[in-house]
């Protein structure tokens, strides 16, 4: 007799204190993001006005359709405009005009494929992420979406979520332009899509709290928090129980 164990759900607390945000730009599974362009694309056609055999298109993929079975999407919450000048330097504005960009100084990424030819910058996110699992989160751009393929780049990386609460800021490298250039970001533009090293699904739950919660869960997120965290974590598992 052969049983069929059905896998448990990586569940994932998102916490924001916006009713805006809360309301109308969660992150969601990926599958609610299937660009539409995909949609519409016929399973098979010609390439040329005389082949007698289809080829089949990308609507067949299994590698893209798997994709978009993992992982969530995390969309834009207001719409932004993000000025890139000659020089490196940048302005923006949002439309909800409360949030905020921060960037890392250029030193931080010398010998980097972006130093020096893109702007760094970093969208400072509303949303919380905290789970239980201790499972690694890989970021990774929406490319299919039109994300990281002309002059904005998303930054790859991997983190938990489990061993302190953490903020779902998106790193972002911008090109820098011979003039000046404006970019238009839309309202619920995919930003960055976040998927689990790991085969379980995922259940993503979202949480409207007052300010108060959310500064301190805020509060957690320090790397300072974190470190001592991990510190601690470690020497319990140490077999000599100290290190």
């Amino acid at each position: 007799m052969i049983f069929f164990l059905r896998k448990k759900p990586i569940n994932v607390d998102l916490f924001t204190s916006s009713p805006s945000v809360f309301d109308n730009a969660k992150p969601l599974k990926a599958s609610h993001f299937v660009p539409a362009w995909w949609k519409k694309l016929p399973p098979d056609g010609y390439s040329g006005p005389n082949d007698l055999v289809p080829d089949l298109t990308i609507k067949s993929c299994y590698a893209f359709m798997e994709l978009y079975n993992h992982g969530f999407i995390h969309p834009l919450w207001s719409d932004l405009n993000v000025q890139i000048n000659p020089n490196g330097g940048y302005s923006y504005q949002y439309a909800d005009h409360r949030s905020e960009i921060t960037d890392h100084q250029d030193f931080q990424h010398i010998g980097s494929p972006f130093h020096k030819k893109y702007t760094q910058i970093k969208l400072i996110s509303p949303w919380i992420a905290r789970t239980k699992n201790p499972v690694n989160w890989m970021w990774v751009a929406p490319q299919w979406n039109g994300v990281g393929i002309e002059d904005m780049y998303i930054a790859h990386g991997t983190f938990p979520f489990h061993l302190i609460p953490s903020p779902l800021h998106i790193n972002t490298f911008f090109r820098i332009p011979k003039e000046t250039i404006t970019h238009r970001l839309p309202f619920n533009f995919p930003l960055a899509h976040v998927v689990p090293l790991s085969e379980n699904p995922i259940k993503l739950n979202h949480h409207l709290v007052d300010d108060v919660e959310y500064e301190r869960l805020r509060s957690q997120t320090s790397m300072h928090h974190f470190f001592s965290r991990r510190l601690a974590q470690t020497k319990k598992i140490c077999p000599h129980g100290k290190i």
